[in-house]
């Protein structure tokens, strides 16, 4: 696995990835090489990055791709399985995500969120989805289509109710 992009001074990450987590350790360059990672239990794998020293520098780095690598077999969900089909045949996605700063239990006052979305030209395939905004009841992002960029929006109730006088006002 390797992350491509433009890296400019000593950082260190942590590094989450098929159940295992890895400190690594850079110095400048356009690439960092994190290893190889063997994954033992089929299904989706959750990439978890998180920067832990960056020294002076503004930011961590301007990470482009990610280059995954295989030896082994990919097996694809079979037509007929309707259980599992939806979630197997689905278009690639890039999805950001971000945490709030810890208020010591305390309720944070967030006045607004900003997130940024750019995909660097010919990585925008059609079917491509790229989140920019997830939470717990909605998202926002851009779809790729054959006919071009779509902007797609959803929140939804978190209560289970089809009687919308059951959901409370805040």
């Amino acid at each position: 696995m390797v992350f491509e992009g433009k890296f400019s001074g000593n950082i260190e990450l942590s590094v989450s990835f098929a159940g295992k987590t890895k400190t690594i350790k850079f110095s400048k360059g356009d690439s960092i090489n994190l290893g190889a990672w063997k994954i033992k239990t089929p299904g989706y794998q959750n990439l978890v990055l998180k920067g832990l020293k960056k020294g002076s520098l503004r930011t961590f780095g301007d990470l482009t791709n990610l280059k995954l690598t295989c030896i082994g077999e990919i097996n694809y969900v079979p037509a007929g399985d309707r259980n599992f089909n939806y979630w197997a045949r689905r278009s690639p996605a890039g999805i950001l995500a971000n945490k709030l700063p810890n208020g010591n239990g305390k309720d944070i006052d967030v006045k607004y969120w900003y997130s940024e979305l750019w995909v660097p030209k010919g990585m925008d395939a059609p079917g491509a989805y790229f989140m920019s905004v997830g939470f717990s009841v909605g998202y926002m992002g851009m779809q790729v289509r054959h006919d071009g960029r779509w902007i797609l929006f959803s929140v939804w109730s978190p209560f289970d109710t089809q009687d919308s006088t059951k959901i409370p006002e805040d």
